[in-house]
C-alpha cells in the first residue's frame, strides 16, 4: 500500500492482504513415482523434481525448487512422492505478489502433506528464498505480508509491527494488462540510485516518511489520510521513473469516481493499481475503470 522500491533501502512500508485473490495448492499422491510433480494452470506448466539436489536453469522451476527445498530443511522429512497442482486467482506480473503467493501456499501445502503446520515466520522465511530467485533482491514484504495474512508494518532488520483492531477499508483493485517484471523495476531504480544517490536517496527517504504517516492514519482509521499518503507516495514513484501512462490514466479514472487516493501496486511499469473509497462509491469506480481500459477490476472491504 505505501513504500515500495524504498522498502529495498530500509525504508519502512505498509503493506494489506487482499484475501478476494489466492493461490491454491491441490495435491494428489503419486506412490511409487520417486519424485514430486508441480503443476501450474496459469503457467501452462509441469515440473519434475526427482532431485532437490539438481539445479534447474529456468528461472521458474529454480523458484520452486528453492521453495521446496527450503520446507524439506524446515520439516526435516524427504521429497514426498505427490502431484502438487497450483491454481491462482493473482494475475501474473501484476504487482500483486503472485510469486511469493506461490511460493507460500507450496510451502504450505508441504508441511500439511506431513501434518504440520508452520508458524507465520518460516512460511515467510521459506518463501523469501523463492523471492530471491526471482527478484535478486526483494524486499521481503510480499512473502511476509500473505505468510501472515494480516496488515503490516514492514522495516527491513526490524521486528514486524502486525496491525490489528480495525476494519480494513474499502480497496479496489485494478489491472493495466501491462505486465510488470519486478526485477526490471528494482533494478532500474538501483541504476538510479548509482548515478544520482542524493536525488534518489532523497525521494526514497520521502517515501519513507510517508510510509510512517500512513501508519499513524491507519492506527487512528483515518483513512482519508492515508489515501492522502498513497498520493503523494504515487508522485514520488513517478520521479523514480516506475510509473506507466496506462497506471496513470487509472489512477484518475478511480479518483475522478470518488476514489479518496490510488496509486500503483507493487513493483510498477505496469500490473495494477489500488485505490481507497467509500463503500458507496465503488459502483462507480469500477465503471470508470473499466471505461479507462482496466482489463480486470476487484474489491474488498465492502460492508454486505
Amino acid at each position: 500500500m505505501l513504500g515500495e522500491h524504498a522498502v529495498v533501502y530500509g525504508e519502512p512500508a505498509l503493506a494489506v492482504p487482499f484475501p478476494q485473490l489466492r493461490t491454491r495448492v491441490q495435491i494428489t499422491p503419486q506412490p511409487g513415482s520417486k519424485a514430486l510433480v508441480v503443476e501450474s494452470r496459469e503457467l501452462g506448466r509441469r515440473f519434475v523434481f526427482g532431485d532437490l539436489a539438481s539445479v534447474p536453469a529456468d528461472l521458474t522451476a529454480r523458484a520452486i525448487r528453492t521453495a521446496l527445498e527450503q520446507t524439506m530443511l524446515v520439516l526435516r522429512r524427504p521429497l514426498p512422492e505427490a502431484e502438487f497442482l497450483i491454481t491462482s486467482d493473482i494475475p501474473l506480473a501484476s504487482g500483486l505478489g503472485s510469486g511469493a503467493a506461490t511460493a507460500v501456499a507450496l510451502v504450505r501445502a508441504m508441511a500439511a502433506w506431513y501434518d504440520t503446520e508452520l508458524p507465520p515466520e518460516a512460511v515467510s522465511q521459506a518463501a523469501y528464498a523463492a523471492e530471491v530467485v526471482h527478484h535478486g533482491t526483494p524486499s521481503g514484504i510480499d512473502n511476509t505480508v500473505i505468510a501472515y495474512e494480516r496488515a503490516i508494518y514492514y522495516e527491513r532488520g526490524q521486528p514486524i509491527k502486525l496491525l490489528d483492531g480495525l476494519p480494513a477499508p474499502c480497496m479496489i483493485i485494478a489491472s493495466s494488462g501491462i505486465a510488470s517484471q519486478t526485477h526490471t523495476a528494482v533494478a532500474a531504480v538501483r541504476e538510479c540510485l548509482a548515478s544520482q544517490p542524493q536525488e534518489i536517496g532523497r525521494t526514497l527517504n520521502a517515501i519513507g516518511r510517508v510510509a510512517s504517516s500512513g501508519l499513524a492514519a491507519w492506527h487512528k482509521g483515518d483513512w482519508h489520510t492515508l489515501a492522502s499518503a498513497m498520493v503523494t507516495n504515487q508522485l514520488l514513484l513517478q520521479e523514480l521513473g516506475v510509473s506507466h501512462p496506462r497506471l496513470e490514466a487509472l489512477i484518475k479514472a478511480a479518483i475522478g469516481a470518488g476514489a479518496w487516493g490510488a496509486k500503483l501496486s507493487g513493483g510498477g511499469m505496469g500490473g495494477c493499481i489500488i485505490a481507497l473509497a467509500p463503500p458507496e462509491a465503488i459502483i462507480d469506480i469500477e465503471r470508470a475503470l473499466l471505461k479507462a481500459s482496466a482489463t480486470a477490476v476487484w474489491h474488498s472491504g465492502v460492508p454486505a
